[in-house]
């Protein structure tokens, strides 16, 4: 015999989304989007130049859906520069 289900639960058992595939976690999450923003944001650096580098451009290339990824993991245009590569001086 099956329990009856609460207000909170639906009938057929707990609710997954999209939240619980294998991608998803600590490790998926905030080091690995900020990773893949990075290296979007070198090769537009390098292509560009860090001034004329679009934002949109780098959180699409990263498959980032947010246009306010790179300010939310670096907080500024110049945050992904500062975090890249020790070379850069532009």
């Amino acid at each position: 015999m099956t329990a009856p289900s609460s207000p909170d639960t639906p009938a057929d058992g707990p609710a997954t989304g999209p939240s619980t595939g294998p991608s998803a976690g600590p490790a998926s999450s905030g080091a690995e989007t900020r990773e893949r923003l990075l290296v979007a944001a070198t090769r537009a650096f390098a292509e560009h130049g860090v001034a004329n580098a679009s934002l949109l451009d780098i959180t699409r290339q990263a498959g980032q859906r947010n246009r306010g990824a790179v300010h939310y993991h670096f907080g500024s245009r110049e945050g992904p520069r500062r975090s890249g590569p020790s070379a850069w001086h532009c």
